[in-house]
């Protein structure tokens, strides 16, 4: 360490940015000065600028006799999983959608009851914040998507008026953003958000949303995605996979 603090910051911050972000969690634990340059986005901007961006993978994992989840990180080079410290336990079977280089967490079941709470998760200082609270307890598979700064989410609490929330993630507060096109009692199966659309399969149709054209998006059926039994659908690349229960493969 008595080195370390002999080079110029320029020098310690090349160094860093060239280590697989794999480590960084390990990394954090070793002093305050490491957990603050870990945090900073000048590191992840230098890392882009040598060449040595990387994709990340995060997964929950819950024991079957706890209601709380922990992060873990996926370490490609090892093959390995790392748990990640600093961010607390969350609730299980919460909504979680990406933006950018956060995990919004909307929900979940706390001792099997509902709870409101809404949190983010940051994946470069990997620290948690709360958030406003949904206007009601919720958990579980609902329609979600992203576009222009704002998370929408279809909530079916009124059978007969099903409404797509809206969450700002800059001015962080609920909105209401029209009524969802698809019937209450078509249970949703899988639904994932891309390029300002959310792709949605149920028990009876597919369907896609597009976010961009007026209040509650334009909704059409599709009959690619209904011709397939999707669960949990992901992105990847700008590609949709899914597992084909029926079919055992992916999709």
């Amino acid at each position: 360490m008595r080195m370390w603090n002999l080079l110029p910051e320029d020098v310690k911050m090349d160094c860093i940015a060239r280590v697989p972000r794999c480590y960084y969690t390990t990394l954090s634990l070793v002093s305050k000065y490491f957990r603050s340059l870990i945090a900073s986005p000048e590191l992840y901007a230098r890392r882009s600028l040598l060449g040595r961006a990387e994709y990340c993978f995060y997964l929950g994992f819950s024991d079957t006799s706890s209601s709380y989840m922990s992060w873990y990180t996926f370490r490609s080079t090892d093959k390995c999983l790392a748990r990640i410290q600093s961010i607390p336990c969350v609730p299980i079977h919460s909504i979680c959608v990406v933006v950018g280089s956060n995990i919004y967490m909307i929900g979940g079941l706390y001792n099997r009851k509902g709870t409101p709470d809404v949190s983010v998760i940051s994946c470069v200082s990997h620290k948690c914040e709360i958030l406003p609270r949904f206007r009601r307890n919720v958990a579980g598979r609902l329609p979600i998507g992203f576009f222009d700064r704002k998370i929408y989410l279809i909530d079916y609490y009124d059978d007969h008026d099903p409404r797509i929330m809206v969450f700002d993630t800059e001015s962080r507060t609920w909105g209401l953003g029209g009524r969802s096109k698809v019937e209450a009692e078509d249970r949703v199966v899988g639904c994932v958000g891309m390029s300002g659309k959310i792709y949605m399969t149920t028990t009876k149709n597919g369907y896609i949303c597009h976010l961009n054209e007026g209040e509650g998006g334009a909704w059409e059926t599709d009959e690619i995605m209904n011709s397939e039994q999707w669960i949990d659908p992901c992105i990847l690349d700008d590609m949709l996979y899914s597992y084909d229960e029926y079919k055992n493969s992916l999709c």
